[in-house]
C-alpha cells in the first residue's frame, strides 16, 4: 500500500540508516508544508501573512522557519558547521553563490531601497536550503519523501477538478487580504492558480519524458492524464500551450520511433487503444456540458492582461537611466503601476526585479539564480534542460519569483525528488 504524505515522517524516524533522523524529520516536514500550505491557507486562517501591516514575523511563511531549523541542525550534527558548511559547497558551489548573491540583495534592498525583506526570504532562501536538505537524505527516506510529492501532486489535480466542477473552494482566492469571487480557476492545495498551473505543468512533463523511472508505464499514464486535467483546472495559459506543445513533440517522436522498428509492450499499446476512446468521449461530453467555456473564454478574453504586460514598456521608459540603474523609488513605482492599471503588479519577474531594484543588483543576482539552476540541471537526467526552460519560461510571464511566493520553493522539491537522479542519494549519512 502508498504510504500517505504524513506517513512518510514515520517511515523516516524509523530508518535504520538514518544517522540524523531529527534533520531528516525537519526537512520532510518542511517540504510537506511548503507543498500542502499556501498563503491562502494562512489567510483563510487569520493569518496576516499577504497583507499590509501587523507582526513582521508572521510575514514570514512556516516552511522557512522550518527549512532555516533543519538547516541548522544539519550544521550542528555534523560537530563542527563550519564542516557541514565546507559540505555543502563543495556538492553543491552554485546554490553556496547564490546565498552569497542573495545576502548581498537582501541587504541592498534593507539599506539603499528600504523595502520590506520578506519577498526575498520566503521566495528564495527555503529553495537553496531544500537543494543541501534533500541531498543529504538516504535513499529510502528520499524515496518516502518522492512518494509523498507524488501523493500530493495527484491529489492536488483532482482537488483542482472538483473544485473547478462543483464551485466549492479548499480555500478562496485572495488578493490583498480580500476575497475573489469571480476567478473561476481552482486554488487547490499549492495556492494561486498561476502557480498551480506552473507546478502541474512541471511534474506533467516530468512524468511524460520519464522522469522517476520507479514509476510503471501504466500509472504514468493515469500520471498524465490527471495532471492535463489539472493543468485546464488551474488555467494558467502559458503553461497549458507550452505543456501541450511539449506532449505533441514527445507524442510524435514516440510515433516516429514506432515506424521505424522500436519495440513496444503489447500490454501497453492495448491499455492505449482502450483510454484513447474514453478521453475523447469524456472530452466530448465535457464539451457539450460546457465545461470547456470558461477556458476557452480565458484565451479570447484575458481581462486585459496582455494589456498590462505591454504597460511594463512604458513604466520602464518612463524612469531616467540612474533611477533603473539603483531602482526608482518605491512609492513612485507602485503609483506608476497602479496608474497603467497593474493592480496585481507587475506581470514579469525579470522586469519586476530590474523595476524594483535596478539593473546592476538584479543582474548580479541573476547570475546567483543562473548558478543555482546550474546545480539543479547537475543532478538531474538529461531531461532536466528542459524542465528549468519550461519553469523560467512560464514564470517569466507572470510576477512569479519578484513577488513574494513558494513557486521556487516548490519546483525546487519537484526536480530533487521526482528529477534528480538517484546517484545523489546513494551514500548513507
Amino acid at each position: 500500500m502508498t504510504p500517505q504524505p504524513l506517513s512518510v515522517v514515520a517511515g523516516i524516524c524509523s530508518s535504520p540508516q538514518s544517522g540524523r533522523p531529527a534533520v531528516a524529520v525537519l526537512t520532510c516536514i518542511a517540504v510537506l508544508v511548503s507543498m500542502l500550505i499556501s498563503a491562502y491557507v494562512l489567510d483563510a486562517n487569520g493569518i496576516p501573512y499577504d497583507v499590509d501591516g501587523g507582526n513582521p514575523l508572521v510575514k514570514i511563511h512556516p516552511m522557512t522557519y522550518l527549512a532555516v531549523a533543519a538547516f541548522g541542525a544539519a550544521a550542528l550534527s555534523r560537530g563542527n558547521p563550519l564542516r557541514y558548511l565546507a559540505e555543502c559547497l563543495a556538492k553543491f558551489p552554485g546554490t553556496a553563490f547564490f546565498i552569497v548573491v542573495l545576502i548581498v540583495m537582501i541587504t541592498w534592498t534593507l539599506l539603499v531601497q528600504h523595502q520590506p525583506l520578506t519577498s526575498l526570504i520566503d521566495t528564495f532562501v527555503p529553495a537553496a536550503l531544500f537543494i543541501f536538505l534533500i541531498s543529504d537524505l538516504t535513499p529510502r527516506q528520499h524515496r518516502l519523501l518522492t512518494i509523498a510529492i507524488h501523493l500530493i501532486m495527484n491529489a492536488n489535480a483532482m482537488l483542482g477538478l472538483v473544485e473547478v466542477a462543483t464551485g466549492w473552494r479548499l480555500t478562496p482566492i485572495t488578493l490583498y487580504g480580500e476575497k475573489i469571487d469571480w476567478d473561476w480557476r481552482a486554488s487547490a492545495f499549492l495556492g494561486h492558480p498561476l502557480e498551480n498551473a506552473m507546478m502541474t505543468g512541471i511534474y506533467l512533463l516530468m512524468m511524460l519524458y520519464g522522469a522517476d523511472r520507479s514509476v510503471s508505464p501504466v500509472l504514468r499514464m493515469a500520471i498524465v492524464a490527471a495532471q492535463t486535467g489539472g493543468l485546464i483546472a488551474f488555467g494558467g495559459r502559458a503553461a497549458m500551450v507550452l505543456a501541450f506543445a511539449l506532449m505533441a513533440v514527445k507524442m510524435i517522436s514516440v510515433f516516429v520511433s514506432l515506424l521505424r522498428g522500436r519495440r513496444f509492450d503489447p500490454r501497453l499499446a492495448g491499455l492505449v487503444v482502450m483510454v484513447i476512446p474514453i478521453v475523447i468521449g469524456a472530452g466530448l461530453l465535457a464539451y457539450n456540458l460546457g465545461a470547456f467555456d470558461r477556458m476557452i473564454e480565458r484565451f479570447t478574453n484575458d481581462g486585459g492582461s496582455a494589456e498590462t504586460r505591454a504597460s511594463i514598456i512604458t513604466i520602464f521608459n518612463s524612469f531616467p537611466l540612474y533611477d533603473l540603474l539603483i531602482g526608482p523609488n518605491p512609492d513612485v513605482l507602485v503609483t506608476k503601476t497602479h496608474f497603467e492599471g497593474s493592480i496585481a503588479g507587475i506581470e514579469s519577474f525579470v522586469f519586476g526585479f530590474f523595476l524594483q531594484s535596478g539593473l546592476i543588483i538584479s543582474i548580479i543576482f541573476f547570475f546567483g539564480l543562473g548558478a543555482l539552476s546550474f546545480d539543479l540541471w547537475r543532478v538531474g537526467t538529461r531531461m532536466a534542460p528542459l524542465y528549468l526552460v519550461y519553469f523560467y519560461i512560464v514564470a517569466s510571464g507572470a510576477a512569479s519569483l519578484s513577488v513574494k511566493s513558494q513557486t521556487m520553493v516548490q519546483f525546487v522539491i519537484l526536480f530533487m525528488t521526482i528529477e534528480a537522479m538517484p546517484s545523489v542519494f546513494d551514500r548513507e549519512q
